[in-house]
């Protein structure tokens, strides 16, 4: 079963305004545009719990375990197991520089740069964000490193 939606599981046909699921047709009425996509959004997240709760069993496993990570949710998860199967596969060097958060030197000769994250996939890098984010709120560990970097004498470390 494929993870990812693609255009043969999920595909509009503007001509005919009709909206396909892998289960069948369903046709709905042309109103404005915003209400056509409105509604074309509201079914593809009707579509997304479905990958992974018909997904095969150690793709599941490795969602449920990401669940436990105190951040990580439903969303973030699916992410990371759709469009990062490398995961637990490398090691965290490699799979930070897959994703785009490895520290890229900018150095030639003797010209001596600053170090940037860039590249990688922005999807899990953006999913990532989300769940490092809430976990400086509610993991008890990452709020307290979060508390001291950011402190007076790095204002430029404020998010």
């Amino acid at each position: 079963m494929a993870l990812t939606l693609d255009p043969d599981s999920v595909g509009i046909d503007v001509s005919k305004h009709r909206f396909d699921v892998q289960a069948g047709v369903q046709s709905f009425s042309t109103g404005t545009a915003d209400e056509d996509v409105a509604s074309l959004v509201q079914r593809l997240a009707d579509v997304g719990p479905r990958l992974i709760v018909d997904a095969e069993e150690p793709v599941k496993a490795r969602f449920d375990k990401l669940l436990t990570v105190v951040g990580v949710g439903p969303n973030t998860a699916r992410v990371l197991v759709t469009e990062l199967p490398e995961l637990g596969k490398i090691d965290r060097k490699k799979i930070a520089a897959l994703v785009g958060l490895a520290p890229v030197a900018d150095e030639s000769g003797t010209h001596r740069g600053q170090r940037h994250i860039q590249g990688g996939r922005t999807l899990v890098r953006c999913a990532l964000y989300r769940a490092a984010l809430t976990a400086t709120r509610h993991n008890p560990v990452i709020k307290a490193y979060y508390t001291a970097c950011v402190t007076p004498a790095n204002p430029e470390r404020r998010p």
